[in-house]
């Protein structure tokens, strides 16, 4: 049975996804904590996909528009789908902040993407959460407040919530073979845009989650115990050698 895995892309701006709307991209979802950031959509969403007025005019007649997560009807989205994530709270810098709000954030979104029929979504991370323990006044914020890795934290939310368990696709193969492929994995792809990040680092940053969700998902399955996995202690070691490879390796496992 083969192991379905979403296509990971990665840019660094959406001005390279213009012509997204008539690609196979279908929907553009996007996280932010602060609404500050989506008031100022100007700044995050280029004037050539025309987003922005969307936006405004949501604004202008519901004044929660933006607080929670929504899909709102946007022409020049990939889709026509715009997806709103914002993290909860009103920012990443509390004091009980930390990385996880970021992925409960792509989590909802992502969820509500799939829920309005997309299958290739753009996620969109406009907003760089603070990249040390102190605020700009130099107070101590916390100890957990490290967003060294917020991008792959993101990243590996979304592959999480597209993941469909072992058991599930099993089922799906048994019964209804002809459609499995389309059963057994909820997303078929996911473009990653994150701005201010080089090339390189996102590309580094891809390779790595990739390799650690690959690891998450073979470790989730084996522990199902399936009659095709697990079937001796030879597979235990080689399970267990594998885990130890993609702790000290990432960059490594490919497949």
């Amino acid at each position: 049975m083969a192991t379905p895995f979403p296509n990971i892309l990665a840019e660094t701006s959406l001005t390279a996804l213009q012509s997204a709307a008539s690609g196979s991209n279908d929907a553009l979802v996007v996280v932010y904590s602060k609404l500050d950031t989506l008031r100022n959509h100007s700044q995050i969403f280029p004037a050539e996909i025309g987003i922005s007025s969307v936006v405004e005019g949501h604004f202008a007649i519901n004044k929660e528009f933006g607080t929670e997560p929504a899909v709102v009807h946007a022409l020049g989205a990939p889709g026509q789908r715009l997806v709103l994530a914002p993290t909860e709270g009103s920012g990443l810098d509390d004091d009980t902040d930390d990385v996880r709000k970021i992925r409960d954030a792509v989590k909802g979104g992502i969820s509500k993407a799939i829920k309005a029929g997309s299958r290739n979504p753009v996620l969109y991370l406009p907003e760089q959460p603070p990249n040390d323990s102190e605020d700009g006044n130099g107070t101590y914020i916390s100890a957990e407040a490290d967003y060294s890795h917020w991008v792959e934290v993101a990243l590996l939310s979304a592959l999480n919530t597209s993941y469909v368990t072992l058991v599930v696709r099993e089922f799906n193969d048994a019964k209804n073979p002809s459609t499995s492929a389309n059963l057994n994995e909820k997303l078929d792809s996911i473009t990653l845009v994150v701005p201010g990040v080089s090339d390189r680092t996102l590309a580094d940053i891809v390779s790595r989650t990739e390799a650690l969700e690959k690891g998450r998902r073979l470790c989730q399955g084996m522990c199902l115990f399936s009659n095709n996995l697990l079937t001796s202690f030879y597979d235990r070691g080689r399970f267990v050698l594998l885990m130890w490879l993609v702790s000290c390796y990432p960059q490594n496992i490919t497949t």
